[in-house]
């Protein structure tokens, strides 16, 4: 592997068919291609990592592409205007970063340029990341532009903070939101890239990743690229939980199960277990309330964990026969004072245990 190689660039998708997690968006853009009707702006939220600059750059693809032919979604990826945006360089396309390039300048010296005809394909396009972080002015400048286009210009907005946007900026764009990434399909997704890379990694391994990520395809791949290059065989659970500091899932599944049983002498046997390996307390309360949270809304439905690891469903469908509704509402409502706590207790861990001690009492039933 390259020493240069970064993964979330190397893997980041560059057609519609193979961005993963986000069909309704995908859907969207694939229905525009059948109908050739693209609009004038885009405002592209959700969460960072899910793939919101990779599909500003296939929307610009998809207007620009020399070769891609009318009703389809796919591009050629080899005329002068695919290469050119992937390498950065087309004169027609434009990227500006909102959180370094705020000033009404910046935005100004756009909206000049996109008055004028493009100079090699039939659009210019203007991506601008994070734009909520422009300026009051610079966002005044650019709905100016947004009411009345340019004919051949597109602009692409992406932001991780959409409440932050004007509401006028955000009327006069197609939205597409992009969710987090499911855990399984991040799983299945990383599954093929380790098997391509040549390197076994177990299915917990892969689980605590998907899980770990919260959602983010470009954390994921960071965390696979580590495990790849520090590698000296098969990896397990304990390679990633290593590398990151965490604790295992099979280790909170542990305490769990044992506080589902109300058994505190066990439940604090695994705990210490966990913290003589230095995983900070905090990040421990967290993977339990995220459990306790996933087991409450189970009992609503099983199609809510749908989307989870096939590990996390059959672990949640084993144990949510043993907490009632009313102690998993007090049990999250724990967490949520263990998290005031921790900010102003000395101890973390007496916070952690204290957590631990409140909810064995209660499904104990004492």
């Amino acid at each position: 592997m390259s020493q240069n190689e970064i993964f979330y660039e190397k893997y980041r998708p560059w057609q519609l068919a193979h961005v993963i997690g986000q069909d309704a968006v995908v859907k969207i853009l694939q229905k525009s291609c059948e109908k050739e009707f693209f609009h004038h702006s885009y405002l592209l939220s959700g969460k960072y990592g899910t793939g919101k600059t990779s599909v500003a750059r296939i929307i610009a693809n998809l207007l620009t592409c020399e070769n891609r032919t009318n009703g389809s979604s796919n591009i050629c990826g080899k005329c002068s205007a695919c290469t050119g945006i992937k390498e950065g360089s087309s004169v027609d396309i434009y990227e500006l970063d909102g959180a370094s390039n705020s000033k009404i300048e910046n935005t100004r010296s756009i909206i000049e340029n996109s008055k004028y005809s493009p100079v090699q394909f039939k659009y210019k396009v203007y991506i601008i990341d994070e734009c909520h972080r422009l300026s009051n002015a610079a966002m005044t400048s650019l709905l100016k532009t947004l009411e009345e286009p340019p004919s051949t210009s597109v602009f692409i907005l992406c932001t991780t903070d959409f409440e932050k946007v004007p509401k006028e900026i955000v009327s006069r764009c197609q939205r597409l939101n992009f969710k987090p990434v499911a855990p399984a399909v991040i799983s299945n997704y990383l599954s093929k890239l380790f098997a391509s890379k040549k390197v076994e990694i177990d299915q917990q391994a892969l689980d605590s990743i998907s899980i770990v990520c919260k959602g983010s395809v470009r954390d994921a791949l960071e965390i696979a690229q580590e495990l790849i290059v520090t590698a000296s065989g098969p990896i397990h659970e304990k390679d990633v939980a290593d590398l990151l500091g965490f604790a295992g899932r099979d280790e909170i599944y542990s305490i769990v199960s044992a506080m589902s049983d109300a058994d505190l002498i066990r439940s604090f046997d695994f705990l210490e277990q966990i913290l003589i390996s230095g995983i900070d307390a905090r990040l421990i309360c967290e993977e339990m309330s995220i459990i306790f949270r996933n087991i409450m809304i189970s009992k609503i439905s099983s199609k809510y964990i749908q989307d989870m690891t096939k590990t996390e469903q059959k672990f949640i469908e084993e144990i949510k026969g043993k907490i009632s509704m009313p102690n998993l509402i007090s049990f999250l409502s724990y967490f949520e004072e263990a998290e005031r706590a921790f900010g102003v207790n000395l101890n973390n861990r007496w916070v952690l245990e204290a957590v631990v001690v409140k909810i064995i009492d209660k499904q104990s039933g004492k």
